[in-house]
């Protein structure tokens, strides 16, 4: 009797067909050049005995309305018997000088939660839940940043800071791992999908081929705002996070003393940040400076206006040193990514000319 697989097999390249057995479809698939022959979901259930299987698709899903649920009720509104406070909150009681203004923190994670439930929602579609960028690039990445997410969003509205930098960090370490990823991940599907109505494997076609290097550039652009997008902002405002965290913890644990040392290294250490992944990478990453910026937007407009806390905490000439270095770094950020983008776009499109030595 032949097993589900075996059926599967011949109704993809026939019954009178030589390939009967794994390293012959295997042969076959590397002699078309082929890696992989992708099953949709309903394949896998009728033609292989696999019972159960959680795609990652569905594993961030999940993830990711605990997170905004957590948020809202932990993080936002304060619910819980045992909740120290919102996060708004908390972040007072430990403002130091880099603490952004608050409207700028929630709408920053307004941004990402949006623009990744967009993505989530493209991870469903047929046309595009078998690309590669998702299966391989994004993969269950996204699931393991959300689960540290959640244990960040826990342990800050507890008040237990070192334990909520913890987890911070380990998020941002995923969510590299996860831009690294997709760093080298194709826009475009080159895994093939078995269709049991021919009887050879095709490409598949469930997007029109772009004609014109008008299509093709919008393509690039619609790809880059779904897939990437959301994970380079979560990353850069992450990284912020982290080191705002840190800053936190200094003011806990009685480390940061007034003079301001801690918050300037902090400063500088998100300028190195954003240079490195504007002028190291092949392809630059324009929206963690980019994301930045906004961030030290927050901080310039807090520091703008310091309360009675900083004024009693931080001598006159430190806020103005600390104000000074944010504008700065806010700016340059800004601008250095902006110009960035500009060359890099008119060298990907030959619109300047190239003397050759």
């Amino acid at each position: 009797m032949s097993s589900r697989l075996d059926q599967y097999r011949n109704d993809v390249f026939g019954r009178d067909s030589n390939i009967t057995a794994n390293n012959d479809l295997q042969d076959y698939l590397r002699s078309q050049s082929k890696t992989r022959a992708s099953l949709s979901r309903k394949d896998l259930q009728n033609h292989t005995d696999v019972k159960c299987f959680v795609s990652p698709n569905f594993a961030n899903l999940a993830s990711l309305i605990v997170v905004i649920s957590l948020y809202f009720s932990l993080g936002f509104m304060g619910w819980g018997r045992d909740i120290k406070g919102t996060y708004e909150q908390i972040s007072f009681k430990y403002e130091g000088l880099l603490t952004p203004a608050y409207w700028v923190v929630v709408s920053s994670w307004i941004t990402i939660f949006l623009s990744e439930a967009i993505f989530i929602m493209y991870s469903f579609f047929n046309s595009y839940s078998h690309l590669s960028i998702i299966q391989e690039g994004v993969s269950f990445f996204f699931f393991f940043v959300n689960c540290f997410q959640i244990g960040w969003i826990i342990s800050y509205c507890f008040e237990v800071i070192w334990l909520a930098f913890l987890f911070m960090a380990v998020n941002v370490i995923c969510l590299i791992w996860l831009n690294f990823n997709l760093y080298y991940q194709d826009s475009i599907n080159k895994t093939p999908r078995l269709n049991l109505n021919n009887s050879e494997p095709t490409l598949p076609q469930d997007r029109p081929t772009p004609q014109g290097p008008e299509l093709e550039r919008m393509n690039l652009l619609y790809e880059w705002l779904v897939f990437r997008l959301p994970f380079q902002i979560h990353l850069g405002w992450c990284l912020f996070v982290l080191i705002v965290n840190f800053n936190d913890m200094a003011i806990a644990q009685n480390w940061e003393t007034g003079s301001g040392i801690i918050g300037l290294c902090s400063v500088i250490a998100m300028w190195l940040i954003g240079i490195y992944v504007l002028f190291y990478p092949k392809y630059p990453a324009f929206m963690i400076p980019l994301t930045i910026s906004w961030a030290c937007m927050g901080v310039w407009i807090n520091l703008g206006d310091p309360s009675q806390q900083l004024k009693a905490t931080y001598e006159t000439k430190v806020l103005a040193r600390m104000h000074g270095a944010i504008v700065a770094t806010c700016i340059e950020h800004l601008l250095i990514a902006m110009i960035r983008f500009i060359f890099k776009f008119l060298s990907a499109y030959q619109i300047l000319e190239r003397e050759e030595n």
